[in-house]
């Protein structure tokens, strides 16, 4: 399967000038790392992505039930047939949840398919983060908070690859800051890799 990257940019918000990551930045000014999988994917393969995710502070995201059937179609089906894929489900979910991988999430988000325009599974998305962009947040009667907002930009990769894939193949396509904060991320990944784990 083919590979593509989309960049997103926040409406009306000038992307920062290049620079490194400033040493001073924490972990939580790192971007925030998404992958989009089903319960009918592998369970191997997902595995693996949420290992690589735990290294990275990522989650893992299903768009949820009805899995394989858009909603009218779903609720077209016979009761039986709704049952079987509420069965189903069920069983995806259950078993995303023995995955067993310390400190990956895995959440149930069809808003998060919907805003990012995912139709197919898996995808990686990794989220930037521009705080100081943002005129509202900056002043005291803020109309929302950083933490409901992305002010960076948005990233995705799609296809089925690895997490390092994702990552390397972004701070090859990025620049300045986002290039920085995302390296940053890859090389937690290569940490791992040298003390023999797989990304």
């Amino acid at each position: 399967m083919g590979n593509a990257i989309v960049r997103v940019v926040a409406s009306g918000l000038a992307l920062l000038s290049a620079g490194s990551l400033a040493a001073s930045e924490s972990v939580t000014d790192l971007p925030v790392v998404t992958v989009a999988v089903s319960t009918s994917m592998p369970l191997e393969h997902v595995r693996g992505l949420a290992q690589s995710l735990a290294k990275t502070g990522g989650r893992l995201v299903v768009r949820g039930a009805p899995t394989t059937e858009p909603t009218d179609v779903y609720f077209a089906l016979p009761s039986d047939k709704q049952a079987a894929v509420r069965a189903s489900t069920r069983e995806g979910l259950a078993a995303l949840a023995r995955l067993g991988v310390h400190g990956v999430s895995v959440a149930i988000d069809p808003a998060f398919f919907k805003r990012h325009a995912i139709d197919a599974v898996p995808v990686v998305v990794v989220e930037t983060k521009r705080r100081q962009s943002c005129d509202t947040c900056n002043t005291k009667k803020s109309k929302h908070d950083d933490s409901a907002v992305s002010h960076g930009a948005v990233y995705r990769v799609r296809g089925d690859v690895t997490l390092a894939y994702a990552l390397r193949t972004l701070v090859v396509e990025t620049t300045g800051r986002d290039r920085a904060a995302i390296q940053s991320l890859a090389d937690r990944l290569d940490e791992g890799r040298l003390t023999g784990e797989t990304p």
